[in-house]
């Protein structure tokens, strides 16, 4: 899942772009979870790729219900920021996300806290933001080995109560 604002700063297209090499996982599930008023900027792009089986964009019906019900909602979660804005924004998502215990994987360059965590805590995987195949491929580690998603969560929460 992505929960939280979809903006150009996310690099939601190298995500939604991911869904095209998952699509042999049948129960898998990319979900955008936005709040606010906006269109659905990428739902267009998922039906172009032969992906929209496997892409959902959800709105929250508030500011607020983004929260620890939609954390607690997914498997994992794709933190991603595109290249260069690491050090200028903190996807603050990242903190719910380890409350919740869930793991995450982090398409971040490599001085991103989000990375720095994933990996100091054990807790998510890290993919080259600018690639679907490298976050689709971490996506799929996780989908396959999921002793090593349940404890990754488990370190998740553990880091969230650490920081």
């Amino acid at each position: 899942m992505h929960a939280g604002n979809l903006g150009l700063s996310q690099n939601l297209e190298s995500v939604v772009g991911a869904a095209g090499d998952l699509l042999d996982l049948p129960d898998l599930v990319l979900v955008f979870r936005r709040r606010g008023r906006q269109r659905n900027p990428r739902s267009g792009q998922s039906r172009g790729i032969g992906a929209s089986t496997n892409v959902q964009f959800l709105l929250a019906p508030s500011r607020s219900a983004i929260s620890s019900n939609t954390f607690a909602a997914a498997d994992c979660f794709v933190v991603s920021l595109m290249a260069g804005l690491s050090g200028f924004i903190v996807p603050s998502k990242l903190y719910g996300i380890l409350a919740a215990g869930r793991p995450h994987v982090a398409a971040m360059e490599s001085d991103s806290e989000a990375k720095h965590i994933a990996e100091r805590e054990g807790c998510g995987l890290v993919a080259d933001p600018g690639s679907p195949e490298s976050i689709a491929g971490q996506i799929r580690a996780l989908y396959l080995n999921r002793d090593l998603t349940r404890q990754m969560g488990e370190r998740a929460r553990e880091a969230r109560a650490a920081i």
